[in-house]
Parts: structure tokens; C-alpha cells; sequence
């Protein structure tokens, strides 16, 4: 199923509703697909709602066809279960490409002045997981983050020997004691200045800097048209809409 997650905000945020079913025995071993939506502009909640509609239509249509992921708790062997993930995996890598691209299409097409989509847009973050198998799929900077929780210790352990991505210490019903949590990012945020983005930006003929203020630069690197004075400002390199922005590689 698709669930919601993610604070709403006074301005554009939206979240993914409660409307893709799986089967019973899919969503029994823990089968989902979860995502977030970020809206921008002045249309940013229309944009962000209408992707979100679209894409769980595209998805609900993959987990009609009742396809499965490994179970790894059954008798075969690493190689073949490695093989069948390996072809879930494609499945559902070419499901979430469909469902973002027929929703870039459909935001497209809609009627002049239905959607502000022009200098509006949205991010996008989608999780699907079948079996033993995880998805990630994005769009600008809204990120996936997968959290394991560790065992138990004193307070005092906490600190030493951390070569993981990040921790958060929780605590629980002993003053004394807490749990290691450790968080790791399943996404990469699309921003301006990432190397591989900058340089797709600039081959489109974009211009990647920060804000121009009286005295200096300010802010974060934002994708502008290559005009003067600039226009534009996005502050990550991919988005649905933003259209008007699209000579520029944002």
C-alpha cells in the first residue's frame, strides 16, 4: 500500500495518500510502496497532489499484476535468489520509471491555467519494496532514509568506535541505557552543485550560483537561465513543472 509520511506544511507539502493496495499475502510479508512529494511556487500543492494521484495509478496498476519478491526464508539457494531479486528488482526499477515518466507527461498536458506549472513544481521520493528487495526512486532533494536500530547499551558506550553514516541515540523505559540508531540514506538529493548535475547544467546552457545580493552571494546554488539579469532560481536540479526552466536544465 502506499502510505502517508512526512509533516504537512503551512505552505506546499504534500504526501502520498492511502491508495494503492497490494494483496493479502503481499502486504502480510510487509510489501509497500511509500513516498513524498514537496511542492514549490505558487502551484506547488496543485502540482504536488496531481503527480501523486498519477503515479499511484501507475503504480496500483504493477501491484495488480500480483508480481512477488524473494521470500528468503524459503529452501532456495543464495544464487537463484539472487537471480530472482535481481529480475523483481528490474520490474520494479521499470514500473517507477513508467510511473514518473506518465506523470511528467500528464503534468504536461493539462489545460492551460488548470496548473501553474510553469515556475511551479515539485520534488518527488518513492519506496517500494517486494520480498527482500528495496526501490528507491527520486526527484530533487526530498530523501529516502533507511534507519536500523542496534542494541542496547549504557550512555556511557555511546560515542565510540562510530564509523557508520549518522546515529541518533533514542532512549527507552532505563535512564541508563538507550539504543544505537543508525540512518542511512537510500536517495541522493538532486542539487545544482552536485559535480554530475552541475555539469549536465551547464551543457544545457544553465548557469549554477547562489543568489545575488548587494554585497555577495547568498543562500544555496540554485539552476538560473543564462540571462541578464538572471531569472529562474531553482534550488534543485530536478523537479516535475519548473517548467520555464527546462532550456536550463533545471
Amino acid at each position: 500500500m502506499l502510505q502517508d509520511f512526512g509533516e504537512t506544511r503551512a505552505s506546499v507539502q504534500e504526501v502520498l495518500s492511502s491508495s494503492v493496495e497490494v494483496g493479502a499475502e503481499l502486504r502480510k510479508r510487509g510489501d509497500f510502496a511509500v513516498g513524498v512529494l514537496d511542492g514549490h511556487g505558487f502551484d506547488g500543492r496543485k502540482v504536488s497532489s496531481f503527480v501523486s494521484k498519477c503515479m499511484k495509478n501507475e503504480l496500483q496498476r504493477y501491484f495488480d499484476t500480483g508480481e512477488e519478491g524473494v521470500d528468503r526464508s524459503d529452501g532456495l539457494s543464495k544464487s537463484t535468489k539472487d537471480t530472482q531479486n535481481d529480475d523483481v528488482g528490474d520490474k520494479i526499477v521499470a514500473a517507477l520509471t513508467a510511473a514518473f515518466h506518465a506523470a511528467d507527461l500528464k503534468l504536461r498536458a493539462t489545460p492551460n491555467g488548470a496548473i501553474e506549472s510553469s515556475e511551479s513544481g515539485s520534488t518527488a521520493v518513492v519506496v517500494v519494496r517486494q520480498g527482500s528487495v528495496l526501490v528507491t526512486a527520486n526527484v530533487g532533494d526530498s530523501r529516502a532514509v533507511l534507519v536500523n536500530a542496534g542494541r542496547k547499551e549504557s550512555r556511557n558506550g555511546l560515542g565510540s568506535g562510530r564509523s557508520n553514516p549518522s546515529y541518533v541515540s533514542s532512549s527507552y523505559a532505563s535512564p541508563k541505557e538507550s539504543t544505537t540508531v543508525t540512518a542511512f540514506d537510500l536517495s541522493d538529493d538532486h542539487k545544482p552543485d552536485r559535480v554530475d548535475e552541475l555539469a549536465r547544467i551547464r551543457r544545457c546552457g544553465g548557469v549554477v550560483e547562489q543568489a545575488r545580493a548587494p554585497f555577495g552571494f547568498v543562500g544555496p546554488h540554485r539552476v538560473w537561465l543564462k540571462t541578464t539579469p538572471r531569472s529562474g532560481g531553482l534550488a534543485v536540479s530536478r523537479a516535475f513543472g519548473d517548467l520555464r526552466l527546462e532550456p536550463a536544465g533545471g
